[in-house]
């Protein structure tokens, strides 16, 4: 479905942007982040749009594992998978929704190897001193 960006740290939705969701006839709301990155008042606000049923909150503690919590709600597998560093957020944004698919955000400052365990599809090691 459409990534939508909503301003987060408002009290509730503006009514453009709830317009644009009913228009597009959606039923199901995937909010991605936590209370942190969109207010709970904006996930309430969500909850006043004709037709919505359900609303998903996918926040982790931190936006990499967030970005694992929604590809594993998203996908049980893929054929490509795209990955886009998680320090510069419009750049992971527009990969994801160009993409259509798998995005796995991770971080360049990070010595950590960071694999995908869900599907196995790939792995990428990133050293700051590499």
């Amino acid at each position: 479905g459409p990534v939508i960006l909503v301003r987060g740290n408002q009290g509730a939705l503006d009514q453009e942007t709830k317009n644009v969701i009913q228009q597009l006839g959606a039923s199901v709301i995937n909010i991605a982040g936590g209370n942190a990155v969109v207010s709970s008042g904006v996930e309430a606000s969500v909850w006043s749009i004709p037709g919505i049923s359900n609303v998903n909150r996918l926040g982790g503690s931190q936006r990499y594992s967030t970005s694992e919590l929604i590809n594993n709600q998203a996908f049980s597998s893929a054929r490509v998978a795209y990955v886009s560093t998680g320090e510069n957020i419009p750049d992971g944004l527009a990969a994801a929704a160009s993409a259509g698919c798998l995005l796995s955000l991770f971080n360049p400052l990070s010595r950590l190897k960071i694999e995908s365990h869900a599907f196995g599809i790939f792995q990428c090691s990133f050293s700051k001193n590499a």
